[in-house]
Order: structure tokens, then C-alpha cells, then sequence
């Protein structure tokens, strides 16, 4: 199996978040936010979020759009949970592969537990739940799943640093091949690839 490249965003990946959650039509907006969001009330959701604080977590595709993404928002001693992933990219276990490094950032940081609320027809989400050991619980038409987390370890620790520099081995393989192509093809792919080395050295970077 090969595993996704996993990247932890930045306050400069807003302008990616967007298009990403835009790209949900109505029914995958209301199973990801629980209401059907417009486009400026998920903008609105974008703006707060806080990278120093909070942690976003996303899969690219080869064009370098986010195609899976989950934010995890502590609260007090836990962590909520949001996921989605564009129904093209379903079924290739992005989830599971998000979640679990969501749990891991949040058991770094030695919070307590991680939950999620949906509704109860996202039945994506409760297989989730279901499958890595959630505690769920139902209230009418709303479900709730808490994960009560362990202590971090050093193995831990050392792996999520090994996903950062994996994630900036893989930017630094496309830039270099988009210089490569330059070589090949003249100023015009240059400029083009100094445009994306920009877009793609702060996240990747980090």
C-alpha cells in the first residue's frame, strides 16, 4: 500500500482550504458541517481558524489541490474533529490515514480524548468511529464518538516530525521537476515554476 503524503497546513494555505470545502456540494456540506454552509459562511469558517492553536492536516493531488483535509480544534482537554474528502478520492482510505495522524497531533500534545459530532446518516463517519474504537452515542438525529487517548511516547513524537520532512522531501521532488521542465521547455515554464515554488515552500517547509 502506498501512503499518502500528509501535510500539517499553515496560515498560508487558507487560499487551498477554500476551494477545498467549496468544492462539497450541498449534501457533503451538510454531512462535514452539520448545516448547508454558502460559500461566504465557509469562508468565514476559513478566516478562523487558528494555525497557532488548532492543526490542519491535508492530502493533495498531483496538481497540488487539497483533496482530503481534517482540522482538529482543541477544547478544553480534547480535540474535535472534522473531516472530509472529495467524493473522487473516496474509497483509497484518506480518512482512516487523516484521523490517525489527527490523533497522534492531539496525543502529542497530551490532550485527553478526541471526539466528533455528525448526524446520524453520515454513515462514513460512524464506520470511521466504529472502526478505530470510538465510544458513540446517539441523541436523536445527531451523533457524538470520543476516543479517550493515551500519553504520547517517544515513538509518537518521532513520527510526526518524520511526516513533516516527508511532506517537504516530496514539495522538493516536484520543484525539482518542475525545473527540470524548464530546462526542457524555456522561460515561460520558469516563470510558471518559480510561481508555484513560492505557493509551495511555506507549507511545505514547515
Amino acid at each position: 500500500m502506498q501512503y499518502p503524503v500528509i501535510r500539517q497546513l499553515a496560515d498560508s494555505d487558507r487560499w487551498r482550504l477554500r476551494p477545498h470545502f467549496k468544492a462539497l456540494d450541498a449534501t457533503d456540506r451538510r454531512l462535514r458541517f452539520g448545516i448547508t454552509l454558502d460559500d461566504a459562511a465557509i469562508d468565514r469558517y476559513v478566516d478562523l481558524i487558528d494555525f497557532d492553536t488548532e492543526a490542519v492536516l491535508g492530502v493533495a493531488d498531483s496538481q497540488a489541490n487539497l483533496i482530503a483535509v481534517v482540522h482538529v480544534a482543541p477544547v478544553g482537554e480534547g480535540a474535535e474533529l472534522g473531516l472530509s474528502v472529495h467524493q473522487g478520492a473516496r474509497g483509497a482510505g484518506l480518512g482512516g490515514c487523516l484521523f490517525a495522524h489527527a490523533v497522534a497531533w492531539a496525543r502529542n500534545r497530551y490532550l485527553q480524548r478526541v471526539f466528533m459530532h455528525c448526524l446520524r446518516e453520515n454513515q462514513a463517519i460512524l464506520h470511521l468511529a466504529r472502526r478505530n474504537g470510538m465510544s458513540i452515542s446517539m441523541d436523536g438525529s445527531d451523533s457524538s464518538a470520543v476516543l479517550l487517548l493515551q500519553a504520547p511516547t517517544f515513538e509518537t513524537l518521532i513520527n510526526e516530525q518524520a511526516t513533516h520532512w516527508q511532506a517537504a522531501a516530496a514539495d522538493m521532488r516536484r520543484l525539482e521537476n518542475r525545473w527540470f521542465d524548464w530546462v526542457l521547455t524555456g522561460p515561460q515554464a520558469a516563470a510558471k515554476a518559480f510561481s508555484e515554488s513560492l505557493q509551495a515552500r511555506a507549507p511545505g517547509l514547515r
